[in-house]
């Protein structure tokens, strides 16, 4: 899957999370929602945490070798 990424991007003073508040100066997000937006997409193109590592670690939850 490729996707375009854009060449910069730069803090606009809103929260990238989506929730609508105001960010300080130079951030991207307001404390601790860079954590509700990771977790937003994990689950929108993952479902959950463990098909998010599984999808990048074909040995994720098997013994070890």
């Amino acid at each position: 899957m490729t996707k375009t990424v854009p060449a910069a991007v730069v803090p606009t003073g809103w929260c990238f999370c989506g929730c609508g508040l105001r960010t300080i100066a130079g951030s991207f997000f307001v404390p601790a929602h860079d954590r509700r937006a990771e977790a937003r997409v994990v689950a929108e193109q993952y479902g959950s945490i463990a098909a998010f590592v599984r999808a990048h670690d074909a040995d994720a939850g098997l013994p070890p070798k």
